[in-house]
């Protein structure tokens, strides 16, 4: 199941140790960390190997109807906002069709269209999605 919340109050809730690293990771980032960046960047933090990291993006938002879902096997995807606010759907993975097959160098599958449960999400917060969560970010 999907969480949202600020970094302090995911960490409080979280009992799996790899996932408090990366909210410490997230946390002890500086405020003027992506100064200077522009949309279309894109950088990779090591936080525990590939067992934990971070990708850091500077991107557009897009309309809804752009929307894609995206679902990954073997990694949990927090997304964090460090400026701005973006809309995110959410639903559950059970039945909804595949249309873009599972990738396991890039750990993502896409799926079709199906009613989800938006989020927004502001600036110093986050989104928690799971292996049983497709979620479509980057929404206006």
């Amino acid at each position: 199941m999907a969480l949202a919340g600020t970094l302090d109050e995911l960490f409080k809730t979280l009992a799996d140790e790899k996932l408090k690293k990366a909210i410490s990771h997230l946390k002890s980032l500086a405020p003027d960390f992506l100064a200077g960046e522009g949309p279309g960047y894109a950088g990779r933090t090591e936080i525990e190997g590939e067992e934990i990291f971070a990708l850091h993006q500077i991107y557009e938002t897009k309309p809804p109807k752009e929307a894609r879902f995206e679902a990954h096997r073997k990694h949990i995807d927090i997304q964090f906002i460090h400026f701005g606010e973006e809309a995110m759907l959410t639903a559950g993975i059970e039945g909804v069709e595949e249309f873009v097959p599972y990738d396991e160098k890039s750990d993502v599958a896409f799926y079709g269209l199906c009613a989800g449960r938006e989020i927004t999400v502001a600036a110093g917060r986050a989104a928690i999605f799971y292996p049983a969560d497709l979620h479509a970010p980057c929404l206006d």
